[in-house]
């Protein structure tokens, strides 16, 4: 004989269904995590790329003022391409226009130097570009550098896009000599225009500096009148009559405006004695000092 007992009730196909439901999302969210995760690194690397392709630029900036002199630097030459304040290019990403550092054979020798238009990192849709502002505008003895780099992010609006300032110097300016140089001559009496006694001292200009160098020059001397911008080169002599009526000393400053922006400057005194009342001349010997 058979007994049936009470039977035990399964799951419903609401509950099966509900189930797979809460399974599914699961499974989605991790799949969403897992390619923001993934996506995060991904953006990460692109930016690191960009920035060590900006980095990279910046040795070969300075790479290319080693090997040349501060002018071609600057300007460039007929050997190499453009120097870095008058290399230009358009297509840029953030500025309107911009260069960037390349290796190419100058003569006999590889080396980086300045080609117009950005460059590009290994990252997709990557760009690395650079802008030079030199100072002072005339005559630079600094330049300095923007160097902007990013790249297309993986993270929709997420923003990837750095910017590295730097800047280098000549350094040849710091140790060019600085301070110029005079010989000043003992002064000269002798009547002048209306009988006005006047003293009239040499000066020599015995700078250190070389003709390259100076730009301009003045000599002030100190008694109010017009200073003078002659006697720049090295070697070179003036005269200047001090016109007086009792002893004075004045300060004679030579200042020489140099090519690189800077001045040098060398100050002396020059001693005038108390003029004598009668006129010189062979009969009255003792009125010339």
């Amino acid at each position: 004989m058979l007994f049936f007992g009470k039977s035990q009730s399964g799951d419903t196909l609401v509950e099966v269904a509900i189930a797979l439901a809460l399974l599914s999302f699961v499974l989605l969210a991790s799949t969403n995590l897992t390619i923001i995760a993934f996506n995060t690194g991904r953006a990460a690397q692109f930016r690191v790329s960009s920035a060590d392709s900006a980095q990279e630029q910046i040795e070969e900036l300075r790479s290319f003022r080693d090997n040349n002199s501060w002018e071609d630097f600057l300007k460039g030459s007929s050997s190499a391409s453009p120097g870095v304040i008058n290399v230009r290019g358009g297509s840029c990403s953030l500025v309107s226009v911009c260069f960037h550092m390349v290796q190419q054979t100058v003569g006999s020798s590889t080396q980086f130097v300045p080609a117009s238009g950005p460059t590009t990192s290994s990252a997709p849709g990557s760009y690395v570009e650079l802008t030079a502002t030199p100072v002072p505008s005339v005559n630079p003895t600094v330049v300095q550098f923007n160097i902007y780099y990013g790249s297309d992010s993986p993270l929709g609006p997420v923003d990837l896009t750095g910017q590295i300032q730097t800047e280098l110097a000549d350094l040849t300016a710091a140790s060019a000599p600085t301070d110029a140089a005079a010989s000043y001559g003992e002064p000269h009496g002798n009547h002048g225009t209306g009988h006005v006694f006047v003293y009239t001292s040499e000066l020599i200009n015995e700078s250190p500096l070389t003709l390259s160098q100076i730009s301009s020059c003045s000599w002030n001397w100190g008694d109010g009148s017009t200073p003078n911008a002659t006697a720049c080169d090295p070697g070179d002599d003036i005269y200047h009559s001090f016109p007086v009526g009792v002893t004075a000393t004045y300060t004679v400053t030579l200042t020489e405006y140099l090519t690189d922006g800077r001045q040098a400057t060398y100050v002396n005194t020059v001693k005038i004695p108390h003029p004598v009342s009668c006129m010189p001349g062979p009969s009255n010997p003792q009125c010339i000092p």
